[in-house]
């Protein structure tokens, strides 16, 4: 690990690392879009209210990003379509 990315806490065995990733999200609200996520990625949820995107560093939105859904906290990896990726 990066020095700089993680460092050792003070009384913590030195197998223990924090690590301070930022990870890129982004909050869905719009009913519409809702609706159109909920059943592009098949989620068996029915009222779902918010979504959040959590975002592969490493790419743009695509598969291994993981959806976070409220007010039922599930979280799913999503494998968006090329018509999803455009919404």
């Amino acid at each position: 690990m990066n020095n700089l990315a993680s460092k050792q806490c003070f009384a913590q065995p030195k197998s223990i690392a924090i690590d301070q990733t930022i990870v890129q999200t982004t909050t869905v609200i719009n009913p519409k879009l809702l609706s159109f996520f909920v059943e592009e990625f098949m989620i068996p949820e029915k009222d779902v209210k918010k979504m959040i995107f959590m975002i592969s560093p490493a790419m743009d939105f695509g598969d291994k990003d993981i959806a976070r859904t409220y007010p039922g906290g599930r979280y799913y990896v999503v494998a968006p379509s090329s018509k999803a990726q455009k919404s």
